[in-house]
């Protein structure tokens, strides 16, 4: 358990598997998501388990997609239901592709283990590193990033020019989004809205998740608020004497 002292006094429950890997994780807002991951090591799934009423109406429209426990039977782990549709499944959850050591793309994943490829999001990179050039949306448009000397994403611009994102961090890496104007980051600030969110990248190689606060850096989660990993080096002291 992580706890962050504070008027409201934040709190996040982890639950971890034999090989030091984030498995579940329970929100500061009482959500439960799970994690799945491949033979390599490499995360494939996040999911949301359904609680209260929710689970409920999708039971009834489900009746065999969703445990007594309110987590989906056919995928393990992200977003809720938007809509009830019964010949739509909700969205559930995220899936991921890799290349080698690289996630280059996400897509959202169904009640029913259904994977929409076609609403993927996919992440380009320079040639043999994790250096981030671009981001192709679900509709097609390229967005090109800027990164800093380090690796670290700065700035996106789309197609004409337009600084749609731009982002400030303090120095153990917490991300402070920029409001754009134009060309322009014309003010910082700390609201996580959707325009921080459409880079999830932060320093090299590390992947933001909203639900757990951690940045997920492939073997390892690393937590920006104290600058320490969340979980062991798998080379243990052969990486050094802070594992």
């Amino acid at each position: 358990m992580v706890e962050r002292d504070g008027f409201r006094p934040q709190r996040w429950r982890y639950g971890w598997d034999v090989h030091d890997r984030l498995v579940s994780v329970s929100t500061l807002d009482g959500e439960e998501w799970y994690f799945r991951y491949d033979p390599f090591g490499r995360r494939i799934s996040k999911v949301r388990r359904f609680t209260g009423e929710e689970k409920d109406r999708v039971r009834r429209l489900w009746p065999n997609l969703v445990g007594a426990d309110g987590r989906p039977t056919k995928v393990r782990g992200t977003e809720g239901p938007s809509t009830l549709d019964v010949d739509n499944p909700p969205e559930v959850g995220t899936a991921y592709l890799w290349d080698g050591d690289l996630m280059v793309a996400e897509a959202p994943l169904r009640l029913d283990g259904h994977i929409a490829w076609d609403e993927a999001t996919h992440w380009h990179f320079e040639d043999g590193t994790h250096r981030l050039l671009a981001k192709r949306q679900s509709d097609g448009e390229m967005l090109a990033v800027v990164c800093d000397h380090l690796g670290t994403p700065k700035e996106m611009f789309d197609t004409k020019g337009k600084l749609v994102w731009a982002a400030d961090h303090h120095v153990w890496g917490a991300v402070r989004a920029a409001r754009t104007f134009g060309s322009l980051a014309v003010a910082r600030t700390h609201d996580k809205g959707s325009n921080e969110l459409q880079c999830p990248w932060r320093f090299l190689g590390q992947y933001e998740d909203t639900e757990t606060g951690l940045y997920y850096n492939r073997h390892r989660h690393y937590n920006p608020l104290t600058g320490q990993y969340a979980s062991l080096d798998p080379i243990r002291l052969a990486g050094g004497d802070r594992p």
